[in-house]
């Protein structure tokens, strides 16, 4: 895109002013769709609340039964025990005929109003997805336990939930390495905590994922973990964890056990015994291979690792019997078949467990991955099992915490990552989405990316134009960096290669087979801190809950050594599982950003010095304080500078003017009076002065002509309050 020599748009000004000026004649439109859409969901709210109603009259109308027949028979003995088989037959004959064949413990939690006939008619709908002829076996694993975890609910977790922002999990996030974090003493967990409190976060998701995952279920249960909730929530932290539920390590105990002789723990995994490779090409740079089923399907699947194995398949002999294991990802890793009720019985408890420990929500990572029979991963893609699966995990959740949260993630586009929010409903008489409350914004962090290495906006608008809408209440959650490798999708064809090009990082690793690039932000941007700050006060900015990965705060660089370690050490476990690889076919590019925060890293942190760090703790303030900057209302605002986010936050209590120059020049800014005044009041002064809540400082801005003016030096930033300000 080109630019006068001012940095002011030109005559050949591209595509991202157009863009813009779309979103703001479609604005009364997409009000209007907005506005629709909620009069929809009040009506389906109300509608569950009379669906409540009855439950609730039902729930009374046994109990005044029961007193009715106590008091009766009291006339004729001293002590009267109605039988519990009793109470469930009453309750079974209130319910509608197709949910009375609900097992027990179903039965128990509505009677205990622990769920609703609702939750049960909705839970019969979504394991009929998933298992059919078994879906009975599901509900009750599923039930089970929830009586057991809220029976035994600690007073201390019921009044934090009672006492919680239902939109807690809209504040900033703080993600960290599980495996190389909390297995330290205790002096590091309160280091820890008393960092993370100092910089302001009160929501921590924590990533399990390490080079040499084992025990990869339920990531999170152990002492350790708990003693670190327990002390966590203590002092008011939100934790959530992640869970990889499409498969395990070939070391994890369910493996082992299946391996021993046990056919309960072989039909955890997925099988496909019988399937023969019948051909192997190159397409695009991956290794592609085809399979035949004994049945006749023929499939096509990428291998990940092509260097090592080129299968997709592990066979193992068990009781004389051998078993072909179906496995698309590292070659000792197992696909799990989430359709067998006894597997998901394993994660209700361990779920179940966690959140008994304090845990608020979870992470559902490679959603997208879920597969549950024959079939390849690309079948898996937004299919009725995925979605089924996610409203299951998530009505457990919030039936174990009215606050609990889920995080549906893969490394897709937001149109199909969208899909997994669901829609408005109610689980246990809290309103809610039916699958997902935060949902992973994976091609908007490509575009912050590129914006803040190209120096452009263009991208960023491209992308945030498109966003799907989400149901209310589910927000996107955005970030800069995690512990995976970028990838090259991210970006438009056509601009990849100039986006490597202008990277200045020597420790950047492009991996092409599976066109992946990796390094810590740091490093891309040359080390330079105002740079880094300008990409974080973008983060915030953006609408969704900003998340920073551990160690961006403090300039973190790629962790080479630790890649290297990884290296060696997925070398030995491949070897030990029976994969004579090489250790050049080991090496991770996505270790680069996986080197863990140490007790060291975090006590050299320049609280006094550091602008990032003092930056981070100003935004994470202004995001609890100032309702704008965490709403999903966001406008653009035309500044002629293509170098310049502006873009106007609003909330009914608050509207925020946020401007960032993204470049290393100053930039004179334009804005009509006109696109302010679409969302607040503004004077006809000739000059005024405008509070910016990022500095606490006022700014003189004049205005000639219907053209408010002023200039930002390089990587400024600004929020203006537009509501509370003196003229």
């Amino acid at each position: 895109m080109e630019t006068d020599t001012d940095g002011t748009l030109g005559s050949e000004s591209s595509s991202a002013v157009n863009s813009m000026d779309r979103v703001e004649g479609d604005r009364d439109f997409v009000e209007g769709s907005k506005a629709l859409e909620r009069l929809k969901d009040d009506v389906a709210f109300w509608k569950s609340k009379a669906e409540e109603l009855e439950d609730e009259v039902s729930r009374l109308r046994v109990m005044l039964d029961g007193e009715r027949k106590l008091r009766e028979d009291s006339k004729r003995r001293k002590v009267v025990v109605v039988p519990v088989e009793h109470v469930r037959h009453t309750v079974r004959e209130l319910l509608p005929t197709e949910l009375r064949a609900f097992p027990e413990v179903a039965i128990d939690a509505l009677m205990k109003g622990f769920t609703t006939r609702k939750d049960l008619s909705d839970l019969k709908d979504i394991c009929s997805h998933i298992n059919q002829s078994r879906l009975y076996q599901i509900i009750e694993s599923f039930f089970r336990v929830v009586v057991e975890v809220l029976d035994t609910k600690k007073e201390r977790l019921k009044q934090r939930d009672a006492q919680l922002s239902p939109e807690w999990y809209k504040e900033p996030w703080y993600i960290l390495q599980y495996n190389g974090n909390l297995r330290k003493s205790a002096s590091f967990f309160d280091t820890l905590m008393d960092y993370l409190d100092k910089l302001g976060f009160r929501n921590l998701l924590l990533h399990s994922r390490t080079a040499l995952p084992a025990e990869e279920i339920p990531h999170g249960v152990g002492d350790d973990y708990n003693a670190f909730v327990e002390k966590a929530s203590r002092r008011g932290f939100r934790v959530a964890t992640e869970a990889v539920l499409s498969e395990t390590s070939v070391d994890h105990s369910w493996f082992r056990t299946a391996v021993n002789g046990s056919q309960r723990y072989a039909d955890y995994y997925v099988q496909v015994n019988g399937r023969e490779k019948i051909n192997e090409f190159v397409r695009d740079g991956d290794v592609v291979c085809t399979y035949r089923d004994p049945d006749g399907r023929v499939q096509q699947l990428v291998c990940s690792h092509p260097g090592i194995d080129r299968t997709h398949g592990m066979w193992v002999a068990i009781q004389g019997k051998t078993y072909q294991f179906f496995r698309d990802s590292y070659p000792n890793r197992v696909k799990l078949n989430l359709r067998n009720p006894l597997l998901l019985e394993e994660i209700f408890r361990l779920l179940g467990e966690e959140f008994s420990a304090g845990t608020l929500g979870k992470r559902l990572s490679k959603v997208d991955e879920w597969v549950l029979q024959r079939s390849s991963p690309l079948d898996g893609v937004g299919s009725d099992e995925s979605h089924a699966l996610v409203a299951l995990f998530k009505s457990l959740i919030r039936h174990l915490c009215p606050i609990g949260i889920v995080l549906p993630n893969a490394a897709k586009a937001e149109d199909l990552l969208a899909s997994f929010a669901g829609m408005r409903t109610t689980i246990a008489r809290n309103p809610c989405s039916s699958e997902g409350d935060l949902v992973s914004a994976h091609g908007l962090r490509g575009a912050l990316f590129q914006m803040i290495i190209m120096e452009s906006i263009a991208p960023f608008w491209r992308v945030l134009s498109k966003m799907p809408q989400l149901p209310p209440g589910v927000s996107w959650t955005n970030f800069l960096e995690h512990n995976e490798a970028y990838d090259m999708f991210l970006h438009p064809i056509g601009v990849r290669e100039s986006i490597l090009e202008s990277l200045t990082s020597k420790e950047l690793q492009v991996r092409e087979q599976s066109h992946q690039y990796a390094s810590r932000l740091m490093d891309c941007l040359g080390n330079n801190q105002s740079r880094l700050a300008v990409a974080i006060f973008c983060l915030y900015i953006t609408p969704g809950a900003p998340s920073i990965f551990a160690g961006l705060e403090l300039g973190k660089s790629s962790g080479t050594q630790y890649a290297q370690e990884q290296k060696v050490l997925r070398r030995e476990l491949l070897r030990s599982s029976g994969f004579p690889a090489e250790e050049e076919d080991c090496y991770e590019i996505r270790d680069l950003n996986r080197a863990p925060l140490t007790e060291e890293d975090i006590q050299q942190a320049d609280f006094a010095h550091s602008s990032v760090i003092q930056l981070i703790q100003r935004l994470n303030q202004l995001s609890m304080k100032c309702p704008a900057l965490s709403s999903n209302q966001a406008y653009p605002i035309e500044t002629t500078q293509l170098q310049v986010v502006c873009l106007i936050r609003t909330h009914k209590e608050s509207v925020v003017l946020c401007l960032a120059n993204v470049s290393c020049q100053s930039r004179s800014c334009k804005i009509p009076k006109w696109q302010i005044n679409r969302y607040t009041d503004s004077p006809n002064t000739s000059q005024g002065l405008v509070h910016d809540l990022l500095t606490n400082e006022y700014l003189t801005i004049e205005l000639t002509d219907g053209i408010y003016s002023l200039v930002l030096s390089p990587y400024q930033r600004l929020v203006l309050d537009m509501r509370v300000r003196r003229w």
